[in-house]
């Protein structure tokens, strides 16, 4: 039997509250499809409320598919497990009328209003939503438009791109994978569109501060994780001689990296305790240093 989510008090709080709006913020995969199936057979089962009166929006046609279908699994056992002769028919109502509930893009929702109300938005009434196959083929089409004008122009940004390493089919990966999960368009990360110069800046800001507390708080410089400053600072300064494409590259996939098994905690505090502390800080220390250069 497996353990509950530590917050499946706030779960279940979410699927059965009807006292206002319930705003569900949550990472991919942490269970945000499954609390809505649980929340919709709530208000059929317990609240009397009819599936055509409710409506479940997502981004893609894949993920309506998959919603629809966990809906009906469902109800469907439901039905097979309720006792409450009124609850099982409303189950089953929402089973019989499942394919003309509003369970859809926000584009074929938003399609259904406009043709509801097509006289009134200047649209023809047999206003039709763009075939699967024929959207597919038009963002093919400006996938491939785009590309051509990026590398006949000698776009920056693409040079940059192709010249850490990376092929053409690399971005295609990249442009799949924001078009299927859209939750991660605005977590991908943007280009802040800093010099060469101002990466070192920041780079060596953040080693100075590393230096500091390993200046602080080792007592022995010969101590073997202290010497590896002498590394990092001889790193850090060939960063200073490489072109913007150069220390991207370099900053991917950096030629110094901190060896943490060494050390010894004698070195690093007046007591044992105060020593393991300090040189864990110091290691944890070259982990942000390296953040920053990432």
């Amino acid at each position: 039997m497996s353990a509950q989510p530590r917050d499946q008090k706030q779960r279940d709080e979410a699927a059965t509250w009807t006292r206002g709006p319930v705003l569900v913020e949550a990472a991919a995969g942490t269970g945000k499809t499954t609390l809505l199936v649980e929340r919709i057979l709530h208000l059929i089962r317990a609240e009397g409320v009819r599936l055509g009166e409710m409506a479940a929006i997502t981004f893609t046609r894949k993920a309506t598919a998959e919603l629809k279908n966990r809906i009906r699994s469902e109800i469907l056992s439901a039905v097979k497990k309720e006792e409450d002769d009124e609850a099982r028919a409303r189950l089953q109502d929402a089973l019989d009328n499942l394919e003309s509930a509003r369970i859809s893009t926000i584009h074929g929702f938003a399609l259904d209003i406009l043709r509801g109300f097509s006289v009134e938005a200047g649209l023809a009434p047999d206003l039709g939503d763009v075939d699967e196959i024929e959207q597919d083929a038009r963002r093919d089409a400006a996938w491939r438009d785009w590309l051509a004008r990026a590398l006949n122009s000698d776009d920056a940004r693409l040079r940059d791109f192709l010249d850490l390493g990376f092929q053409v089919a690399d971005l295609e990966k990249i442009r799949d994978a924001l078009l299927d999960l859209p939750e991660l368009r605005d977590r991908f990360p943007h280009a802040e569109g800093a010099s060469p110069d101002e990466i070192h800046a920041s780079i060596k800001r953040a080693f100075e501060a590393w230096v500091d507390f390993g200046e602080s708080h080792c007592g022995d410089e010969t101590d073997k994780a202290f010497e590896q400053l002498d590394s990092a600072r001889g790193w850090l300064e060939g960063l200073i001689k490489l072109s913007q494409t150069e220390l991207l590259r370099e900053l991917w996939s950096p030629g110094f990296k901190l060896n943490k098994r060494v050390g010894s905690a004698k070195n690093w505090g007046d007591s044992t305790d105060e020593g393991r502390e300090n040189l864990k800080l110091f290691r944890s220390g070259y982990d942000r240093f390296m953040e920053k250069s990432a």
